[in-house]
């Protein structure tokens, strides 16, 4: 199994930049986003994604350990 993010934090992800786009598209000529308000945004998804892509290899790795397969098949 190839870990990936939670469903939720990508899918939370993609609405954050979606709305950040929306809001740019709509305002952007008027009032743009701050540039250093997109980049911690971008900072913050990316560290969340990281994580929990790491949280959930270690899962994987756990549950397809050699000693936990033996155990299941006792």
């Amino acid at each position: 199994m190839v870990p990936t993010p939670h469903p939720a934090i990508t899918f939370g992800s993609l609405a954050l930049i979606s709305g950040m786009l929306f809001y740019e598209l709509r305002y952007g000529f008027h009032k743009p986003l701050a540039w250093w308000v997109v980049f911690l945004i971008m900072i913050a998804i990316s560290s969340v994604s990281r994580w929990s892509t790491h949280r959930r290899a270690k899962e994987i790795k756990a549950n397809h350990s050699p000693s936990t397969l033996r155990k299941i098949a006792k």
